[in-house]
């Protein structure tokens, strides 16, 4: 095989909030990149000894060209709050198997200065949609002190099963874990 290579172009445009952080931002993203050489596994439709999909690696010319827009609102009332949304898209011109799809992302956040004894605080709840599956996740966090940080956050609240189209294990049917929670606790010392 030989070696990949790309050529891309992209384009962008952004609104940002004002001074003050409150109203509405947006962004738009075009992009085409031309890969000469794209290497990617391909199934052969047969199986090894153990059972496990047999591939072999190829390599192709490919362009693939897609779009990003996303906007985002901070009402002047409630400063502490923001809703981000963002759709994107990829076209390719040929198929394959780790082609990305469609995917719309929605994002509901709250953060605070300081409350109390606590210091940047936040809170998020996000919703990604793709063709085949939804995933929520959910975060909450403050630092308590110079030294100590907590934060909490749900991934896949809604114990959806899927596979990512990037993920490593898809060709053996692998799904990603289901609900889970995490704890993470910085201490500076």
């Amino acid at each position: 095989m030989s070696v990949e290579r790309s050529h891309t172009a992209e384009l962008s445009f952004e609104k940002k909030s004002g001074r003050t952080r409150t109203g509405c931002s947006w962004e738009a993203a075009a992009y085409r990149n031309a890969v000469q050489n794209f290497i990617h596994a391909v199934n052969v439709d047969s199986t090894s000894a153990e059972g496990l999909p047999v591939y072999r690696y190829t390599s192709d010319n490919l362009v693939l060209s897609g779009a990003e827009i996303g906007i985002g609102y901070v009402p002047a009332r409630w400063p502490n709050w923001k809703i981000e949304s963002s759709l994107a898209y990829v076209h390719a011109s040929k198929t394959f198997e780790q082609m990305p799809p469609t995917r719309w992302r929605t994002e509901l956040g709250w953060s605070r200065a300081k409350w109390g004894r606590m210091e940047q605080l936040y809170g998020r709840i996000s919703v990604d949609c793709l063709a085949d599956y939804s995933v929520v996740q959910l975060s909450l966090g403050a630092r308590f002190s110079e030294r100590l940080t907590l934060g909490i956050g749900a991934h896949n609240l809604l114990n959806t099963t899927y596979i990512p189209v990037l993920s490593l294990l898809k060709n053996l049917g692998i799904a990603e874990p289901g609900r889970n929670i995490s704890l993470r606790l910085v201490l500076s010392l």
